[in-house]
């Protein structure tokens, strides 16, 4: 069984660093990429270390 974990809501700003790759076709983009870092998100958040 898996581990939940949950964090409370404190109004605390948090953010975290992206990319976002995207491929095109004939001028629409028909794919789309995003990378983050979830370790560094749960951190801020509260539930990692």
């Amino acid at each position: 069984m898996a581990l939940q974990r949950s964090a409370l809501s404190c109004g605390t700003r948090s953010g975290a660093a992206y990319q976002t790759i995207g491929h095109w076709t004939n001028g629409k983009m028909d794919h789309e990429w995003l990378f983050w870092d979830n370790q560094d998100f749960m951190k801020q958040i509260g539930l990692a270390q």
